[in-house]
């Protein structure tokens, strides 16, 4: 039987419903799991690379070892940023079709994620820079740029905004519904970061090889979850706030 519900409008509500985003995406990860997470444990790859300049070695380091490992340890957040982006744009695409109740082709889904590639770059440099900075400053201003932005990578894809534009557009997109989309930021960084806890505890019963392991697969899972939350939440804003529904909104893949 096919499950409409993901795709229902909801102008009758008006309203924002955590509960059924949270729901929904879990549904859609659950239809395509091994899809989702495949794609996910490739991007997060370069988390292994991080992680093995911890796990090598126990006794003092060489200052020339120790640049080593940190251009290493650098490199591999480079290309993490990069593959993770364009991880979630195949996911944001395979969750439309998904949506739209059509097929799942990856390989379509790359080429969409392709042609944003630089624009959806600039909006992850742009935004990261500038969270990280908010979070540095008493960690509140941080979260209030996060929940401003939670629609701006699947607003540069879909409506093929450049970077600050996007930023823009999800504020544009966010307001009115801050205080419900600052809880659901929180909990997806709280489980985010409680991998880092499962990991360590994992090291000390295992060993630093097996925790690193298991926070790259967990890492996959989750991140596939937040893609699927992410697009789904942008969905639903623009259908409270313009009245689209998910062909005029899909059409851009056509």
């Amino acid at each position: 039987m096919t499950d409409t519900s993901i795709a229902a409008p909801h102008f009758a509500t008006n309203d924002l419903r955590l509960g059924s985003i949270l729901s929904r995406s879990a549904a859609v990860l659950s239809r395509h799991f091994l899809t989702f997470f495949s794609v996910t444990l490739i991007t997060y790859s370069p988390t292994l690379l991080t992680g093995s300049t911890r796990t090598t070695g126990t006794g003092p380091i060489e200052p020339s070892e120790a640049l080593s490992q940190a251009v290493w340890a650098f490199a591999a957040l480079v290309l993490l940023m990069m593959l993770s982006t364009l991880g979630y744009a195949i996911l944001m695409h395979a969750t439309f079709q998904d949506m739209r109740h059509r097929p799942i082709r990856l390989g379509d889904s790359l080429k969409v994620a392709l042609r944003r590639f630089f624009p959806l770059i600039g909006v992850a440099f742009l935004a990261g820079i500038l969270i990280v900075l908010g979070l540095a400053l008493l960690i509140v201003p941080g979260l209030i740029l996060y929940t401003m932005w939670f629609a701006a990578v699947p607003a540069c894809i879909v409506e093929r905004l450049g970077p600050w534009t996007s930023l823009r557009r999800s504020r544009e997109l966010t307001k009115g519904y801050r205080w419900k989309l600052f809880a659901l930021a929180l909990l997806l960084l709280v489980v985010n970061f409680g991998s880092s806890l499962f990991a360590y505890e994992l090291s000390a019963l295992a060993g630093p090889i097996v925790g690193l392991a298991g926070q790259w697969i967990w890492t996959g899972i989750w991140a596939a979850f937040c893609a699927i939350v992410i697009t789904i939440t942008y969905y639903d804003l623009r259908v409270i706030k313009e009245r689209v529904d998910i062909d005029q909104i899909g059409a851009v893949f056509d």
